[in-house]
This record gives structure tokens, sequence and C-alpha cells, in this order.
């Protein structure tokens, strides 16, 4: 998709979108749906909400599937090669992404797809 078009699509998201369905991550600050932040309670009852970048584990990767059109989810371990997954549901339990039933899938990072 060309910038042109990338921007189109964005902006009239942005025009069609009602109040309160856009917010903003209080770690990045970028946007997100409000539907997809993870409001987090902090100490002295501060409210964080977290959008699903910020919201990541440590050695946690979001990627996003132009096939199926939605965001998965990577876990790789530099220190072992071996030990790396893909999800579709976001790893954080409690975020709105998160599907429990999801337990991921090995990837074989030996075997590469020809293209």
């Amino acid at each position: 998709m060309s910038d042109g078009a990338r921007l189109r699509v964005l902006a009239r998201a942005l025009a069609e979108s009602k109040d309160g369905e856009i917010g903003s991550c209080d770690m990045c600050d970028n946007f997100a749906l409000n539907s997809e932040l993870h409001v987090r309670h902090g100490s002295m009852h501060k409210r964080m909400s977290l959008c699903p970048d910020c919201d990541l584990p440590e050695k946690w990767q979001i990627k996003f599937s132009k096939t199926r059109g939605i965001r998965y989810y990577v876990y790789f371990d530099p220190t072992d090669a071996s030990s790396g997954y893909v999800q579709w549901g976001h790893p954080t339990p409690g975020n709105p992404l998160h599907k429990p039933t999801d337990r991921g899938e090995s990837r074989d990072r030996s075997r590469k797809r020809l293209r």
C-alpha cells in the first residue's frame, strides 16, 4: 500500500471514529483503540493505560499478518534460538487482546520460507 493510500485509510478511520474509541498510551503517547488499551493500577491508585506494544513482556514482539489482517505475537530469546514461538493472542493476562486458550506454536528458525 502506498503512503498516500495508507494516509487516506487513516484519515477516513479518524473521521468515522466516535468519541471515546481512540485513546493514548501513558508510556509512549501513541494512539490506540480504547478497546485494546490495557488499564493497570499502580501505586498510589495511579491508573495507566498501556498500548499492546508497551504491555508486552520482555523478549516479545508484535508482527502483522497481511494475509489474516491481524496482529500476532512472537517470543524469541536470543540466548536460546530454539525457544521461539508464535501466538495470535497477546501474551499478557488481563490484556483485552489476550486469549487464554492460545498456547502458541513453536517456530523452526532453521527453515526459511521461499518466496
